[in-house]
């Protein structure tokens, strides 16, 4: 087997087990698109604050209040991020994931009437970050092995390496990057609309939003 077709089997497997980032983040992509359902809505007319509002939805966030964060999103969804998967380390992925939010308020809000605009700078363990160059880890942890273990635990028949070594040396890599999370930050300005009804402001539950929280960089996929 050769060296370009064992690295694009680490690939291949690693590109499908680290997809759990997206795809566990992707709850908050249904959750947040939830409407309202059977709601009265009034519009009085915007008066307070739509930064209080802003602010204390992410500052619940990053407390994992998930009920109090969504009394602020319009339809007051189940946001479902206290759904841990059974996995455990897809588990400690999620939880190193929601642990590294952070948010600052930007500059810029504007409210016109009954609509407002508030933009925040928010930060987390991207996953395109987090994967970066991971395969590279895992090549490193192989070879290791190889020099450690007998070749039959290692490779198969053909001379390729087994899929449950390197579903292990993925695992190990994985976890070695989560004793650095800080390692793996990025920020995203995430422009966030608010509507005011019934006498309150609340976030409107757009694609803006649910991208920033699901790792998904500001433009488009990860």
């Amino acid at each position: 087997m050769t060296e370009n077709a064992r690295t694009l089997r680490i690939r291949r497997t690693a590109a499908v087990f680290l997809c759990l980032l997206t795809a566990a983040a992707a709850l908050l992509a249904v959750s947040l698109g939830l409407k309202s359902r059977g709601r009265d809505v009034t519009i009085l007319g915007g008066v307070g604050d739509p930064a209080e509002t802003t602010a204390r939805f992410f500052h619940a966030l990053c407390l994992s209040e998930w009920a109090e964060a969504s009394s602020y999103v319009r339809g007051g969804p189940d946001l479902k991020l206290d759904k841990l998967p059974e996995d455990p380390l897809e588990r400690d992925i999620w939880e190193a994931y929601l642990h590294s939010w952070a948010w600052s308020m930007g500059e810029g809000g504007r409210t016109d009437s009954v609509t407002a605009w508030q933009t925040v700078q928010f930060t987390s363990m991207r996953p395109d970050v987090f994967t970066e160059g991971i395969d590279g880890d895992v090549k490193e942890i192989l070879t290791g092995w190889v020099n450690e273990r007998p070749l039959a635990e290692i490779y198969d028949q053909d001379g390729q390496f087994l899929e449950n070594v390197v579903r292990d040396a993925l695992e190990e890599a994985v976890k070695a990057r989560l004793t650095r999370p800080e390692e793996y930050l990025a920020s995203t300005p995430v422009t966030l609309q608010l509507a005011f009804e019934n006498g309150e402001w609340y976030i409107v539950p757009e694609e803006t939003l649910w991208n920033a929280l699901s790792g998904i960089p500001e433009g488009g996929g990860v």
